[in-house]
């Protein structure tokens, strides 16, 4: 349960840092890949790739339909 408690706080953390642009938000999304399809015990909402698509939507990046 301790590595699981240390690989908790990960993605917490990469989505909390603001993207400053395309690079960080592409940064945001390969660490996406990575941490949210790690398995957990607790319930993993994805919160990397949740914060990559408000991104994506804010810098007008998204498909509008």
């Amino acid at each position: 349960m301790t590595a699981e408690t240390a690989l908790g706080g990960g993605p917490a953390a990469v989505a909390d840092v603001p993207a400053a642009g395309m690079a960080n938000v592409q940064a945001m999304a390969a660490c996406s890949v990575i941490y949210d399809r790690v398995e957990l015990a607790r319930i993993n909402r994805a919160p990397i790739a949740r914060v990559v698509a408000q991104e994506y939507s804010r810098l007008g990046k998204a498909v509008q339909s």
